[in-house]
């Protein structure tokens, strides 16, 4: 009985905590977070800053349980990679082959 009760309640109590969450957190960042600041951490968590592995972040609203949030998914670039990786490796060989 009591687990049917709380089955029913969590969405709401989740919600309620949630809305206090976020319209705390929205006054701080109004008062702490500029401008520029939020944007620079929205282009970081896109892959859109430099010194990165080369990469497509797609980012996705979700809502679950009626809590809206994002998801981001990462596609990594491996034709970037592997040629980044090639030059590594070869001059790895070669430190071995001087070794021996």
């Amino acid at each position: 009985m009591f687990l049917l009760f709380d089955y029913q309640c969590h969405p709401i109590v989740a919600n309620r905590l949630h809305s206090r969450f976020q319209g705390w957190l929205s006054g701080w960042v109004k008062s702490n977070v500029t401008n520029d600041q939020e944007s620079g951490c929205r282009d970081w968590l896109l892959g859109r800053v430099d010194g990165l592995h080369p990469c497509t972040t797609t980012c996705e609203s979700v809502t679950d349980t009626a809590i809206k949030h994002n998801k981001y998914s990462v596609k990594w670039d491996k034709d970037k990679n592997m040629q980044e990786q090639k030059p590594d490796d070869k001059s790895r060989e070669d430190e071995q082959n001087t070794a021996s």
